[in-house]
């Protein structure tokens, strides 16, 4: 049964409405929002069980101490940048963009567990995942992931995951200001959260990916050693969660190098993409892993692999 995460916005002021002019226009799928301008509207509601999780402004944190019991989790949106230690909410700072703050929000959500969520499942596979690897390596690579998720993105709701040791778009992925973006609370976080068994990935997911000129980033680990601890399971938890519980047409995986959870993403994967090896020792390599292949009687993979020119990314518009 589908249950969405009832979120509740108190304010008196128009600042609140703005909120939620712009929930209401990215349509989060797994919140279902309701804007109180009247105390005794929002207690009344909060006496019933349905409120699950709180947003208000600071000026409001005596009003909402009589709430406590009522509602799982009251956030509040904080004009200053110290939060007092006897505080009973969590806070958040309020003068940041609005999607940095539901950022925030639902990871609080994602993390807290007496929050019951059950996201709507579809009923099959509903996004084509495409991988990109080359045995051999090679920044180009990456590059060839990246714009292909970058063109993608034009027709299509696109994710890019990044599954290199080490990250190398920062430049690419910026803030408002025009800064790099240096959050790498992606796939560390993720590979955290699926290893305690949490239940809300797919809203963990909402709060970590980041946004640049309409592709959606999953950021790559914090620590190198975080993807060879990703197990088989794991890969398959993440794969699951991303086809049957977001609404992504086309998942763009950009792998750096082999572990039993890369090679149940090749599997899995519709299509992937490995560019050409042009010198004998890229050749050698790119035949050493076909030889791994057939050894682990994989052929499938092999059969689902398109060579292509790494400095050629016509060539993906054209097999699409």
């Amino acid at each position: 049964m589908f249950k969405k995460i009832r979120l509740a916005l108190y304010d008196k002021s128009d600042y609140m409405k703005n909120f939620m002019q712009y929930l209401y226009r990215q349509k989060y799928h797994a919140l279902e929002t309701r804007l109180f301008t009247s105390f005794e509207n929002l207690l009344c509601q909060a006496k019933k069980g349905e409120i699950d999780v709180l947003l208000g402004g600071e000026e409001a944190e005596e009003e909402f101490a009589v709430l406590h019991s009522l509602i799982p989790q009251i956030i509040l949106l904080s004009e200053g940048n110290m939060v007092r230690e006897d505080s009973a909410f969590c806070k958040i700072f309020k003068y940041q963009s609005v999607p940095d703050i539901m950022r925030e929000v639902l990871a609080v959500v994602a993390d807290d567990d007496s929050i019951v969520y059950t996201e709507k499942r579809a009923t099959h596979k509903s996004a084509e995942i495409l991988a990109v690897y080359a045995p051999f390596g090679g920044s180009g690579v990456s590059q060839y992931a990246f714009s292909m998720a970058k063109d993608l993105s034009g027709k299509f709701r696109t994710l890019y995951v990044n599954l290199e040791a080490f990250y190398g778009f920062c430049e690419i992925v910026t803030d408002k200001k025009g800064k790099p973006v240096e959050d790498f609370r992606g796939m560390s976080e993720v590979i955290f959260y699926i290893r305690q068994k949490k239940e809300k990935l797919a809203l963990k997911l909402e709060s970590i990916i980041v946004t640049e000129q309409k592709l959606d980033c999953l950021l790559t680990v914090e620590d190198y050693r975080d993807l060879f601890y990703m197990t088989k399971e794991d890969m398959n938890k993440l794969i699951q969660v991303l086809l049957l519980e977001t609404d992504y047409e086309k998942i763009v995986f950009d792998i750096e190098f082999i572990t039993d959870a890369m090679m149940v993403l090749l599997e899995k994967a519709d299509r992937i993409f490995m560019p050409e090896a042009r010198h004998p020792i890229q050749k050698s390599k790119q035949q050493a892993f076909e030889r791994l292949i057939l050894r682990e009687h994989l052929e499938q993979i092999w059969d689902k692999t398109d060579k292509v020119p790494v400095l050629h990314r016509e060539n993906i518009s054209e097999k699409r």
